[in-house]
Parts: structure tokens; sequence; C-alpha cells
């Protein structure tokens, strides 16, 4: 099941989708003061995708922007195209 959230920073318009509650929950803990209703449609987007095909087939005409390790041992790739981002 896809979770979303909306924000409203300082007239950018925020959608952030993940898959997992965890993800939900520390985006809400950085930009919870910002949380607003989706007025129109938003303005940049963030998907936060934990498990995807390494061909990232689902996302056909995206680049990789950043690759590589954080602390404690996560590995994190960081996409994009025109529109959207992908982590």
């Amino acid at each position: 099941m896809l979770l979303s959230r909306f924000y409203n920073i300082h007239g950018l318009s925020l959608l952030v989708e993940a898959m997992a509650m965890e993800a939900i929950r520390e985006v809400d803990t950085l930009l919870s003061a910002f949380s607003s209703d989706l007025e129109k449609g938003p303005n940049c987007f963030i998907s936060i995708c934990p498990d995807y095909s390494e061909e990232h087939e689902f996302l056909p005409s995206i680049r990789v922007l950043w690759d590589g390790d954080l602390p404690e041992d996560i590995h994190l790739t960081y996409c994009g195209d025109e529109t959207r981002r992908w982590i």
C-alpha cells in the first residue's frame, strides 16, 4: 500500500510517497511544521522505495543521481527524471 503526505514549504508543494509507515514517520518528523492538505497538484514529488528492481524497470526514464552507502550499512540510490525523484 502506497502511503503519502503533502507539505507546503514556503510555496513549494511537496508530495512524499512511501511503501513503509516508518519512512513516512521519518519524513514527517522533519517536515511536520509544513504539513498541509493537498490543494492542487504538487510541483515536487519524493518517492521512497526501499525495495526495487536493480534494473529500475519500474522507472524507465530515470537516471541515477547518487548511489552509495550511508552509516549503519544502509545502501541508498537516489534517482530522478525531469519531474520526480526516487530514494
